[in-house]
């Protein structure tokens, strides 16, 4: 799914290599963590799964554009998950927009990003 997303991404927004490729290694990155961290994959995490990788993301020093890339690349994957009615809903939509001043750091959260 993730691999036709990016083939549909860069069809309709006519995506340069380096964006295609961040784009994947992003998404490949949240679908494993997702997988070992909460048994499902990509498809079937729910907004507290997208906040639990964030706030790891956080914990480890992940920088700010890093995860601005990796909230954006999640929102249009979910949109697009939506749109093609493979989702009822966007658990992308609560993801935190300004994430210097919304760190989602938990307290004790320092588990590897990559599981």
């Amino acid at each position: 799914m993730i691999e036709r997303f990016i083939d549909v991404m860069s069809f309709e927004q006519r995506l340069p290599q380096d964006v295609r490729e961040s784009w994947l290694s992003h998404l490949t990155v949240i679908d494993a963590w997702s997988q070992v961290s909460l048994g499902r994959t990509l498809i079937g995490v729910d907004s507290c799964g997208l906040r639990q990788f964030i706030r790891q993301c956080v914990a480890v020093g992940l920088n700010t554009r890093e995860m601005a890339e990796i909230t954006t690349v999640a929102r249009h994957f979910y949109r697009y998950l939506r749109n093609a009615r493979y989702r009822e809903d966007d658990p992308s939509r609560r993801l935190p927009r300004d994430l210097e001043s919304r760190a989602c750091a938990a307290p004790g959260a320092r588990e590897s990003v990559g599981g």
